[in-house]
């Protein structure tokens, strides 16, 4: 068992400004979903947050990779929230 005065290594280096940097990140993102959309014979991607009071913010763009949709929600500040069917 680690003592718990012990910190590990990875930790022990972080940066003060790394640190801040993972709190925002992980602090106040909202959560959105990512939709599979129909283009030309195939799809794309596209992210959509709806909030509470029913305002829908949803991605300019579509994306023809998923994990590209999913980088775009992240920048914007909106966590994408997954369902397996």
């Amino acid at each position: 068992m680690v003592p718990p005065t012990t910190v590990p290594l990875c930790a022990a280096r972080a940066t003060p400004a790394l640190v801040r940097r993972r709190t925002v990140y992980k602090k106040g993102m909202e959560i959105c979903e990512i939709i599979a959309v129909k283009h030309k014979d195939s799809f794309r991607w596209i992210w959509r947050h709806v909030d509470a009071r029913g305002e829908v913010d949803e991605s300019e763009e579509s994306y023809p990779l998923f994990y590209e949709c999913l980088s775009a929600a992240r920048e914007k500040g909106y966590q994408p929230r997954f369902k397996s069917s």
